[in-house]
């Protein structure tokens, strides 16, 4: 959930709203709540819709005055981070939805392929002599490759990081490609379980 209290003295000085705005602090803190609310709406729509969700542990740097590291943690990921993701998967979405309309024979769009059968059974195979005999991952179905996380997570939240490994595996590099290129059936997104998109942001 979003901090409910975030007094304006937190705010950098030269990023604060100046005298003669005509927003205030809380103005824009009542905004960001908006469009937070929003795009948590989007969100939870995008994977009943059948997306899907491989998060790999990335690693943030903490950096001394010359840049050099002094030290490492687990980048966390935050609210905001899921608010900017949204809008960002909606305005790709959105436009591949108006290049496909206006100007198709020029529009680049970002297909994910479902990935090959033999290295999806090969990873349920690995899972189920692990002992997690309850996942299941059709090869053309995200969804069913979520849901299968989503019990993991449930079960053994442990063997998380392990499972998306063997999981990431299988699935197929993004392509690019012009319109004309390819039949209309093979634009999809895997991962997003949507029609077609591209990489506007």
């Amino acid at each position: 959930a979003m901090r409910e209290d975030v007094p304006a003295e937190l705010w950098e000085v030269a990023r604060r709203p100046t005298a003669d705005c005509a927003f205030h602090c809380d103005d824009v803190i009542e905004r960001v709540r908006m469009l937070q609310t929003v795009a948590a709406g989007r969100r939870k729509a995008r994977f009943a819709s059948g997306a899907l969700r491989l998060n790999r542990a990335k690693l943030a740097f903490r950096l001394d005055s010359d840049g050099n590291p002094t030290g490492f943690a687990q980048y966390p990921i935050k609210d905001s981070n899921r608010l900017v993701e949204e809008y960002m998967l909606m305005a790709n979405y959105l436009v591949a939805e108006k290049m496909i309309r206006c100007a198709k024979e020029v529009a680049v769009l970002r297909c994910h392929p479902s990935p090959l059968l033999d290295r999806v059974t090969k990873a349920v195979d690995n899972l189920h002599a692990a002992g997690l005999d309850f996942f299941e991952w059709e090869p053309d179905s995200a969804a069913s490759l979520q849901r299968s996380l989503s019990l993991t997570n449930a079960v053994s939240p442990s063997l998380m990081e392990s499972v998306v490994d063997i999981c990431t595996q299988p699935n197929m590099p993004a392509q690019y490609f012009l319109c004309p290129d390819q039949p209309s059936t093979e634009w999809a997104h895997y991962a997003l379980a949507i029609p077609y998109y591209t990489h506007f942001t």
